[in-house]
């Protein structure tokens, strides 16, 4: 009996214990306003500001709502902005020339400061998911060039290059200003292009959904139309190919 009575103490205590070290601390500093229920982290406001030493890449990949301001420059440099409760949640890495900026997987994020200014000498891809934006900034180069962008994500920017490889899907967005030589564009969702003062020699373009794209070709274009996109065009282009359904228009500025 004195044993059993011993023994109900010694789970009494021990039940104490574990319960003040789950209010004392539960793992998860306070200042991260973490929802264990649907794994939301809010944004501290507070922001720290990092470096990253990467070199050598050509090839950027944004994610989750990152603003971005991409800038030609001599030296290569990629300084972040964050909130500081979310620094151990960032992902910054370089897989051969390429980066990679975002956040990790399995949370919510909501009011949260996320920017990256990144300086490189030359640009090959850009790559943007997750309702992220970008600012290129006065690029001036004659090789091809390709953007990826899906899930609400926005590029603006200036540049002069040569062949134009460009995908948007999901809402998202490009305007550019500046020159390049033939544009191949897939476009679909309620995605919108503004090439209006982006010129072009040549174009292939399909869009599709409720897409809508503007664009200035002195040459020739080839165009599939479908859903209810609009295809807006300037200048006196010919039209080797054209297919226009569903509720899809055409239309010369």
């Amino acid at each position: 009996m004195k044993t059993k009575q011993i023994s109900l103490f010694v789970l009494f205590v021990l039940s104490i214990m574990i319960t003040n070290c789950v209010m004392v601390d539960s793992g998860i500093n306070s200042d991260w306003n973490f929802d264990p229920n649907n794994q939301t982290l809010y944004g501290s406001g507070h922001v720290v500001i990092i470096e990253k030493d990467f070199s050598e890449f050509q090839n950027i990949e944004i994610q989750h709502s990152f603003r971005v301001s991409i800038s030609e420059g001599n030296n290569y440099s990629v300084s972040i902005t964050i909130d500081d409760n979310l620094l151990d949640h960032l992902v910054v890495r370089q897989n051969g020339n390429k980066i990679i900026l975002g956040l990790e997987n399995g949370y919510n994020y909501k009011n949260i400061i996320l920017e990256a200014e990144i300086t490189m000498p030359d640009i090959d891809l850009v790559d943007l998911s997750g309702a992220s934006s970008a600012v290129i900034k006065n690029f001036n180069f004659s090789h091809d060039f390709s953007m990826h962008l899906s899930g609400a994500s926005s590029v603006v920017g200036s540049i002069n290059t040569g062949n134009v490889d460009l995908y948007l899907s999901g809402a998202s967005s490009v305007l550019l200003n500046g020159d390049g030589e033939n544009f191949y564009i897939n476009c679909s969702g309620a995605s919108t292009i503004n090439f209006k003062n982006f010129k072009g020699k040549n174009a292939s373009i399909n869009l599709s959904g409720a897409s809508v794209s503007t664009l200035n070709i002195t040459g020739d274009i080839e165009a599939d139309l479908s859903g209810t996109s609009i295809l807006y065009y300037v200048g006196n282009p010919t039209f080797s190919k054209l297919h226009v359904s569903g509720q899809s228009k055409l239309i010369k500025l």
